[in-house]
C-alpha cells in the first residue's frame, strides 16, 4: 500500500495545533448537543385535563422498540427487512434499565422506553462523528478529517437520524469503522486485522443486508496490495479468515438465515424483506411510494435527497469530492469511494427513495469533499479557503436552523392542542388512517372519530366507478364539520399520481385549495427557515413526515354544496373511465354485436387502471357466445391477474369488498344481471379469512341490496340479501327480507325471517313488536304473539301505551 497518508498529515502541520484541537472539541460538543436536544419531546397535556400523554410518530421506530421490548427469537424474528443488531443493542439497554417488560399502553412506561431508545440513537450518532474523524485522520489527513466532521456534525439529515431509533444510524456509525478496518488490514497484512474487518462487515450486514457488499471493498483492497496483486491472492488465508469471520458474525446475530432462509423472502407481511423489496421496486404500490412513480433512479436519489440532508452546496460538492478522490486519491482513499459507489448502487437502483437510505454515505462523502477542499487550498489558497468556509458555513447555518424542529412543539401536538381548545367536545372530526395521521392527538374520549377510509379507496378504486369513489368519500364527510389531516400522509402522495387515482387526487387538491366546502382554518408546520429563507428546499416527503409535517384543520363552510358539485363532476370527468364504460354498457344492453365487442375490447387499453373494462369485455364475448374469450377476459379482471401499477391489488387486505364494489358499478351501469353474477362468484372466490372480514363482506352485499331496493329491483334485492346471509347471518338482512315478504302477503315467510333475526339478536324491541302484530293480526296466533309483545314492552317501555293495547287485544282473542 502507498505510504502517502503520513505525508498528508505532515503537510497539514502548518495548521496551529491548539486551534485545531479547539475547533475539533467545539465541533464534537456541538454535535452532541444537536443530537440530544429535543429527544424527550412528545409530551402533551391537552387530551384530557390533568392527564399528560406521550406521543411518538415514527412507525419504524415503534416497530423496533416493540421488537426490543418483547423477547427476541432469533430463529423467528419479528421482521426480516431490517437486521437484528440494532434490536439486540436496544434490548440490552432496556433490560439493564428494567424496561424490558414496559407497557407501551401506559404513558410513563411508553415515554421511558422511547426516550431510552432515542438516547441510544443519539449516542450512536455521536459515535459516528468520532468514527468519521478517526477515519479521516487515518486515510485523508488532519484537515480533511476536521472538515468532514464539520459537514457531518451540522447536516440536518444526520441530526434527524440521531433523534429516532431506526437502523440507518447504526449503518452510519459502523460503516466508517469497517472501512478503516479494511484500510488497516491492507496496510498491515496481519491476520487479526483481517478478522476485525470481517467481523465489522458481518456487523454491517446485520444492520442491513446490503452492508455485506463491503466485502467487495475488502476483496479489492486485498488484491491491490503489492504482496497479493494477482488472482492467486484470492486463496490467501487472511482473506478466507475475514470471510469466515463475516459469515460467522452474520449467522451468530441472525441464525434464521441459516436454519430458515425462506423467512428472508417472506411475502405475507410488509416487515418481510421479500415484500419490502418488491414495494421498494414499485412492483407493489403502497400509498407512501406514489411520489416515486415515474422517477429517475440515481438522479432522484442524489438531487432529490442530498439537498434535504445537507443543502445544495454540499450536494454538488459531494459529487466533485468523490470524483476527485476517485481520480487522484491514494489506493486507501479510493476504497472509500468504492464503498460509496457500491452502497449507492444498491439503493439508487430502487425507484423508491428515502433520505435515511442514503444517509450512511454522509461521513464518507464528507471526508472526500474535505480532501478536495484541502487540494484546492494547496493550489489556490484563497479559493480553497472560500470553498471550505462556504460549504461549512452553509451547512452549519442550515443545521442550526433545522434544530428548531426539535426545540419547538411538534406540529401535530400544536394541532391537537388547538383542536382541544377550539372544537367543542363531542364533535365528529374527519381523520385519516395511514402511518402519519393525527388521530392519536385527537382524543377519542372527547371527539367522535370519522375515518376518511382512503386505504379502502386505494385498494378498491380499480373496481369502482369514479362516481362511486366520490360518493364513498362524501358519505364519510356527511355530518362532519371538521377535518384534520397531515399533508404528507396522503394528500401529497395521491396528488403525485392523479392519472391513476383521479378521485382521491382531486379530493385532496380541492380540499387544500378550500374548494370542497371545507375552509382551511389553521395550518401547523415547523419550517427550517431563517430570516424568511428556507434551507434545503424541504420538499422531500421522507424528510418532512417524521418530525415536521404540515397539519391542516378544516371546517365545513357551505353546507355541502361544493362537495355535491364535485361528486357530480367526478362522475363525468374525462380522466375517469366512467363515460366510456357507460357507453359500452349501454351498447351491451341493446345486445352484443361485432361493433359492441370492438368497442368493449378498446376499454382495457384506454383505461388499464380500471379492471372493470375487462369485465365488460367478458360480458360482450359471453353475449356473442365466444365463451373462451369471455373466460380469458374474466380472468384478466381478477385481482390475481393485475399487472403494471395495478399489481398491488394482489395483496389487497380489502379483497372481500371487491364483489360488492363491482356489483354496485354494474348496477349503476344498468347491468343488474351481471351484478348478480359477480356477487354469486364472489361468495366462492373472495372467501373471508376471519370473522371481521366475513361481517364486512356481508354488509357490503347488504349495501348492494339496499341500492337494488331503492331502484325497485325487489327480486334481485332478495337474492343479494340471501347471499349476504350465506356469508355471515345478520339480523338486518332477515328483517329486510321479512318486510319484503310481508309486503307481498307471504306472512309465513315474513314470520320465519323475523324469528331468524331474533335468534341472532334477541334484543330488538321493534322486531318483537312487529312480529307480535303480524302473528296476531295476520295469522291469528295470539298465544305466539303475547310473549313478543311482553318482551317488546321490557325493551321499549316508552311504547307502553301502544303495546298495552296489543297485549289486551291478544288476551281478548284468547277468550272463548
Amino acid at each position: 500500500m502507498p505510504k502517502d497518508i503520513p505525508r498528508l498529515a505532515r503537510l497539514t502541520s502548518d495548521v496551529p495545533r491548539a486551534w485545531y484541537w479547539a475547533v475539533l472539541a467545539l465541533c464534537l460538543l456541538i454535535g452532541v448537543a444537536l443530537r440530544f436536544v429535543g429527544l424527550t419531546r412528545g409530551d402533551g397535556d391537552f387530551a384530557l385535563p390533568g392527564n399528560t400523554q406521550y406521543y411518538q410518530f415514527h412507525p419504524d421506530e415503534e416497530s423496533l422498540v416493540r421488537a426490543a421490548i418483547a423477547p427476541i427469537d432469533p430463529l423467528d424474528p419479528p421482521y426480516t427487512n431490517y437486521g437484528l443488531l440494532p434490536v439486540y443493542v436496544l434490548r440490552t439497554v432496556v433490560r439493564a434499565l428494567s424496561l424490558d417488560d414496559a407497557d407501551l399502553g401506559a404513558t410513563i412506561q411508553k415515554r421511558a422506553a422511547f426516550v431510552t431508545a432515542r438516547a441510544v440513537a443519539a449516542s450512536v450518532s455521536c459515535a459516528a462523528l468520532v468514527a468519521t474523524w478517526v477515519l479521516g485522520v487515518r486515510v485523508m489527513g488532519w484537515v480533511p478529517a476536521l472538515l468532514g466532521l464539520i459537514f457531518t456534525v451540522f447536516a440536518p439529515g444526520a441530526i434527524q437520524q440521531g433523534h429516532f431509533f431506526i437502523v440507518d444510524g447504526f449503518l452510519t456509525a459502523i460503516a466508517p469503522c469497517a472501512v478503516l478496518s479494511i484500510v488497516r488490514a491492507m496496510q498491515s497484512g496481519k491476520y487479526r486485522a483481517y478478522i476485525a474487518a470481517g467481523v465489522l462487515i458481518g456487523a454491517l450486514g446485520s444492520v442491513r443486508l446490503n452492508g455485506l457488499a463491503l466485502g467487495i471493498v475488502l476483496l479489492v483492497g486485498h488484491l491491490a496490495r503489492a504482496e497479493t496483486r494477482s488472482w492467486r491472492g484470492l486463496g490467501a488465508p487472511v482473506l478466507l479468515g475475514s470471510g469466515v469471520a463475516a459469515l460467522a458474525t452474520v449467522l451468530a446475530l441472525q441464525p434464521y438465515l441459516l436454519v430458515q432462509p425462506e423467512l428472508v423472502m417472506r411475502q405475507d407481511t410488509i416487515f418481510g424483506f421479500g415484500l419490502a423489496l418488491r414495494v421498494a421496486q414499485l412492483e407493489y404500490l403502497q400509498p407512501w411510494t406514489l411520489v416515486d412513480v415515474g422517477g429517475t433512479p440515481f438522479w432522484d436519489h442524489w438531487f432529490g435527497l442530498w439537498p434535504q440532508i445537507c443543502g445544495w452546496p454540499l450536494t454538488l460538492a459531494f459529487l466533485m469530492g468523490a470524483g476527485y478522490v476517485g481520480l487522484w486519491g491514494s489506493q486507501a482513499q479510493r476504497l472509500v469511494v468504492l464503498w460509496c459507489g457500491l452502497y449507492f448502487a444498491s439503493i439508487g437502483l430502487l425507484p423508491v427513495k428515502a433520505v435515511r437510505y442514503v444517509l450512511p454515505l454522509l461521513p464518507l462523502l464528507a471526508l472526500c469533499t474535505g480532501f478536495m477542499c484541502e487540494a484546492v487550498w494547496r493550489r489556490w489558497r484563497i479559493a480553497g479557503v472560500i470553498l471550505a468556509v462556504g460549504l461549512a458555513g452553509h451547512v452549519a447555518v442550515y443545521g442550526l436552523v433545522f434544530v428548531r424542529v426539535y426545540v419547538e412543539e411538534d406540529s401535530r401536538l400544536q394541532a391537537g392542542r388547538w383542536i382541544a381548545e377550539h372544537v367543542p367536545a363531542g364533535e365528529p372530526i374527519g381523520l385519516e388512517g395511514g402511518a402519519y395521521n393525527v388521530r392519536e392527538v385527537v382524543s377519542s374520549d372527547i371527539y367522535e372519530h370519522r375515518l376518511l377510509g382512503i386505504p379502502g379507496l386505494f385498494y378498491g378504486s380499480p373496481y369502482m366507478l369514479c362516481g362511486q369513489q366520490a360518493d364513498y368519500l362524501a358519505a364519510r364527510l356527511e355530518r362532519t364539520d371538521w377535518l384534520a389531516i397531515v399533508e404528507e400522509n396522503r394528500a401529497a402522495q395521491f396528488r403525485a399520481l392523479p392519472q391513476t387515482f383521479p378521485v382521491i387526487a382531486s379530493f385532496y387538491q380541492r380540499l387544500l385549495a378550500g374548494e370542497l366546502g371545507f375552509a382551511p382554518v389553521m395550518r401547523f408546520a415547523v419550517e427550517p427557515e431563517f430570516l424568511d429563507v428556507s434551507f434545503g428546499g424541504d420538499t422531500e416527503l421522507s424528510f418532512r413526515v417524521f418530525d415536521h409535517p404540515a397539519v391542516w384543520v378544516f371546517r365545513r363552510a357551505d353546507g355541502g354544496r361544493a362537495l355535491a358539485a364535485w361528486q357530480a363532476e367526478m362522475g363525468t370527468a374525462p380522466v375517469c373511465a366512467d363515460g366510456i364504460l357507460r357507453e359500452a354498457a349501454a351498447a351491451l344492453q341493446g345486445g352484443a354485436s361485432a361493433a359492441v365487442v370492438e368497442l368493449a375490447e378498446q376499454l382495457p387499453a384506454r383505461h388499464p387502471q380500471a379492471p372493470l373494462a375487462n369485465l365488460l369485455v367478458a360480458e360482450a364475448h359471453r353475449q356473442t357466445g365466444d365463451l373462451d374469450k369471455a373466460r380469458a377476459a374474466s380472468r384478466r379482471y381478477e385481482p390475481e391477474q393485475a399487472e403494471g401499477l395495478m399489481k398491488y391489488v394482489r395483496h389487497s387486505p380489502f379483497r372481500h369488498f371487491i364483489p360488492a364494489d363491482v356489483a354496485l358499478a354494474c348496477v349503476d351501469l344498468g347491468l343488474e344481471d351481471l351484478a348478480l353474477r359477480v356477487l354469486r362468484r364472489g361468495i366462492d372466490e373472495m372467501s373471508p379469512t376471519n370473522t371481521k372480514q366475513a361481517i364486512e363482506m356481508a354488509e357490503s352485499y347488504l349495501e348492494v341490496g339496499s341500492v337494488l331496493m331503492r331502484r325497485g329491483q325487489t327480486a334481485a334485492m332478495e337474492e343479494v340479501l340471501n347471499h349476504s346471509l350465506a356469508i355471515y347471518p345478520q339480523p338486518m338482512a332477515h328483517n329486510v327480507l321479512a318486510a319484503t315478504a310481508y309486503a307481498r302477503g307471504d306472512y309465513a315467510r315474513a314470520v320465519a325471517q323475523w324469528r331468524a333475526s331474533l335468534l341472532l339478536d334477541e334484543v330488538q324491541g321493534a322486531t318483537h313488536a312487529t312480529l307480535g302484530q303480524v302473528l296476531l293480526a295476520r295469522m291469528g296466533l295470539a298465544v305466539a304473539a303475547i310473549p313478543h309483545f311482553e318482551r317488546a314492552l321490557q325493551l321499549e317501555p316508552m311504547r307502553a301505551a301502544e303495546l298495552a293495547q296489543w297485549i289486551e287485544a291478544a288476551w281478548a282473542a284468547l277468550e272463548p
